[in-house]
């Protein structure tokens, strides 16, 4: 995640806000209650953020 971050031609950055994702970077368990039902714990969001990055390089999706 913090590659993703600190890559500004990541295009994940398109839809993170950089602040708010370094806290959550900070304290991961402090983010509330899970985000997709029970099962997007901290871990899963990071990697669903890492995933979908890599989606985005992967098929040259361009962000507007």
């Amino acid at each position: 995640m913090r590659e993703i971050l600190d890559d500004s031609s990541s295009p994940a950055n398109a839809f993170l806000d950089r602040e708010k994702t370094l806290r959550f970077l900070e304290s991961p368990s402090d983010y509330g209650r899970p985000w997709y039902g029970q099962l997007m714990a901290a871990p899963q969001m990071m990697a669903y953020v890492i995933q979908v990055d890599f989606w985005l390089k992967n098929y040259k999706v361009r962000i507007l």
